[in-house]
């Protein structure tokens, strides 16, 4: 039981730690809205984009979607590995 206790101690934010994390998630989110926003809007409309098949349909719009995910499946192994990395030291 004191195992969690001293966990929770350990990963509870302090007051003056607060508002930065609310100021990094807030940048994070606002980048997420306006990269997606700009994707969807730019791919919606195959006008700004030549690079259609027969039909008309974009061709490249899920391999977009794809890297992003594959980026963020890469940050969130790098933060673990750089996490436990810091622990073993």
């Amino acid at each position: 039981m004191s195992n969690k206790s001293t966990l929770r101690e350990h990963l509870r934010f302090s007051k003056e730690e607060l508002p930065a994390l609310i100021g990094v998630i807030s940048v994070v989110v606002f980048l997420h809205v306006a990269g997606w926003g700009l994707f969807i809007h730019y791919n919606s409309n195959p006008a700004y984009s030549s690079l259609t098949d027969g039909s008309g349909a974009l061709i490249y719009a899920g391999a977009g979607a794809l890297a992003y995910s594959f980026g963020l499946r890469m940050h969130l192994m790098l933060t673990i590995s750089q996490q436990l990395m810091t622990q073993l030291a």
